[in-house]
């Protein structure tokens, strides 16, 4: 990110350091153990938060430039906050999923079942078009051991879309006494 200040944006910002310093003390709790969520992070984050805000303010306006900057300071270092926590929730539900498989040693009755639900599922496929059919392949791949994350990459679509999918399939599936009748055999 490039932020070009002129010389009066830069007088503002060397006059309004203070305001990152007020912004981490009254919003923000440090963590030095945490990547990206200590001291030094957190105020350069916010130095450069402070920079849009000198590029942004319209002297014109209503607030003043401290006002104004807060906001903007605050908003940055959110923002940054907020992509550190999506980074930590991805990486946990990797390690979950990578648990989940290597815990699930299935024993033989559980594989055969897993078999006559996957070869259910195929037959009852033919039956249905659109969202249904989509949450029926989707439950296809998730007895195959993909996630909801990985199927929704191979439809190019969001995960809770695939979430949608599959209930709107449940639904369907639990009325479908051919569906039963396919498990039982």
């Amino acid at each position: 990110m490039n932020i070009h200040l002129n010389a009066e944006q830069r007088k503002m910002v060397e006059e309004n350091l203070s305001v990152i310093q007020k912004v981490i003390s009254k919003h923000v709790m440090l963590n030095e153990s945490v990547d990206g969520m200590g001291y030094d992070d957190i105020y350069q984050i916010g130095s450069i938060g402070l920079c849009k805000a000198a590029v942004t303010y319209r002297s014109g306006s209503d607030a003043s430039f401290q006002t104004y900057a807060f906001s903007v300071v605050r908003n940055e270092i959110y923002n940054h906050l907020r992509s550190i926590v999506n980074k930590q929730k991805a990486k946990l539900t990797d390690i979950a999923e990578k648990q989940a498989l290597v815990s699930s040693e299935q024993t033989p009755e559980e594989r055969i079942a897993d078999q006559a639900a996957l070869d259910a599922l195929r037959l009852s496929k033919e039956r249905y078009q659109g969202v249904a059919k989509c949450g029926i392949e989707a439950l296809e791949m998730k007895l195959k051991g993909y996630s909801g994350a990985e199927i929704a990459k191979m439809y190019q679509v969001k995960p809770n879309y695939i979430a949608a999918c599959i209930c709107r399939a449940v639904k369907y599936l639990k009325k479908d006494k051919a569906f039963f009748a396919d498990l039982g055999k």
